[in-house]
């Protein structure tokens, strides 16, 4: 009887646990230092929330308080609102997009298999950031109404320690934070970053709480500098993502964890091992010189800009001379020797860095800038855009609107159709029929796409598009007329 018992009793104990979490006891400690948040939030409304930052020149203005009226961006604002946003949600709602379809599996609410790439909750996060925006110009409930019950799903989905990314959570054959290559700290960014937007908006906590409650787990989990989670600083948006937190919330913890980001990379062994498998390393990763020494821009394109805006974000509240000094070099660097005339970066698709790193997706060396086989991936060039912007806010130098104007009128519009419903993930310069197989290409395409498997551009460039009347355009213009 008594075997039986205890039989029982440990049955019982693994069809309690069925969550994933890591294996993090020894470096997890419960932080009486944790800040009941709701309390003390602070009150600036801004895109990107710099009204409080002590080494901004250029503050924030609180969404919606400056708005197109007429022209250019007024009706591309309104595409936006009318088909670019809806058509999108319409596509990842359903089975073809699927990212909400994989947030329900992991919640238990529906059955199925995860699909879509390791980063596709990031890209299901910015058309939930996009939508935000266009309920804070026209408040219409319906958006809050739909975003609310979006919310209640990745509340389900989220793991009672916080992890949350879906790719993990529904496969039984991965673990958390096992291999850099799963983009869980991109989800992250992403994640952190609409939940800000949706409470300045809306002024809800309820995506405020998922993004907290995941953040804090990312400080116990990073904070002590693990050995095995040392090269997991990758795809960055999680620096932008924590300053942003920190803005919202005052917890220096955020900010503190944002910076630790920075100051890992560079500064180990560059090999391959079991959190490395299956993706580049080095310089593709921009990994092998450290932020505040580094000269030249390489690697994947999107990674090194994301990177090098969560650097200024964190600058603008740090104020640290060596940040601002690699910032200026790489500028400089990305600008004068490896951006196309239309703003457009990342010169291949495959090639090797000047220090012969392996790299995909990204830069190449300095002045070599071919056309026709030009990569320019569409979220590159926006996050030159983004770069740009906080890097205007840090020196007031209208060069870096120049920049912004420069990507937003070219190079970003140039990823997406008139109608707003066909995408390009690519934006080469030159096209000549018959000249490439498209056949053998995986995101190069002879024309727009209704739909690309890899769909983190156009959530990007329509959350881009959506913010042109929330103040982000409208502002630059305000400030520089």
């Amino acid at each position: 009887m008594k075997n039986i018992s205890i039989f029982l009793l440990g049955l019982f104990l693994v069809l309690s646990c069925q969550e994933k979490t890591v294996d993090t006891d020894s470096l997890r400690t419960e932080s009486s230092t944790k800040v009941n948040y709701a309390s003390s939030l602070d009150t600036g409304k801004g895109i990107i929330n710099n009204s409080n930052s002590p080494h901004a020149k250029l503050k924030s203005i609180d969404i919606g308080d400056c708005r197109w009226t007429e022209g250019f961006w007024a009706e591309k604002w309104k595409i936006a609102e009318e088909v670019m946003i809806p058509h999108m949600g319409t596509i990842l709602k359903g089975d073809i997009g699927h990212g909400y379809n994989n947030f329900k599996i992991a919640a238990g609410i529906q059955e199925g298999e995860h699909k879509g790439f390791w980063w596709h909750d990031g890209d299901f996060y910015k058309w939930m950031e996009a939508s935000t925006y266009i309920y804070a110009i026209n408040k219409d409930e319906k958006i809050v109404a739909e975003l609310d019950e979006i919310i209640e799903v990745i509340a389900k989905a989220q793991q009672k320690d916080g992890y949350l990314s879906t790719p993990i959570i529904i496969r039984d054959d991965l673990e958390p934070f096992t291999n850099r290559r799963y983009h869980e700290l991109y989800n992250s960014g992403h994640l952190m970053t609409a939940a800000c937007i949706h409470n300045r908006v809306t002024g809800k906590t309820n995506f405020l709480d998922i993004a907290v409650k995941h953040a804090d787990y990312l400080y116990d989990l990073f904070s002590p500098k693990p050995d095995h989670l040392k090269r997991f600083g990758f795809n960055q948006t999680q620096i932008m993502g924590l300053v942003e937190l920190y803005r919202t919330t005052k917890d220096k913890r955020y900010l503190e964890l944002a910076e630790q980001f920075i100051n890992m990379r560079g500064t180990y062994k560059i090999e391959d091992d079991e959190t490395t498998k299956g993706y580049p390393i080095g310089d593709m990763v921009q990994e092998r010189v450290a932020l505040r020494e580094e000269t030249e821009a390489v690697g994947h394109a999107v990674l090194a800009l994301y990177y090098y805006a969560g650097a200024a974000d964190v600058y603008a509240e740090t104020g640290e001379k060596a940040l601002i000094d690699a910032l200026d070099r790489l500028w400089e660097n990305v600008t004068l020797k490896k951006m196309y005339v239309t703003g457009a970066v990342g010169q291949t698709h495959y090639g090797r860095s000047s220090r012969l790193d392996k790299i995909e997706e990204g830069f190449i060396d300095e002045y070599m800038m071919p056309n026709m086989t030009a990569y320019n991936e569409t979220c590159a060039n926006i996050c030159n855009s983004m770069f740009n912007h906080r890097m205007l806010t840090l020196s007031g130098n209208s060069k870096h609107a120049d920049i912004m104007e420069l990507v937003l009128h070219n190079s970003g519009l140039s990823g997406i159709s008139l109608d707003g419903t066909h995408y390009y993930y690519s934006n080469p310069l030159r096209k000549i029929e018959g000249a490439l197989d498209y056949d053998k290409m995986n995101v190069e395409f002879p024309e727009r796409q209704p739909y690309l498997q890899c769909f983190c551009c156009p959530p990007n460039l329509v959350r881009t598009i959506a913010q042109s009347q929330d103040g982000l355009i409208a502002s630059l213009k305000m400030v520089f007329q």
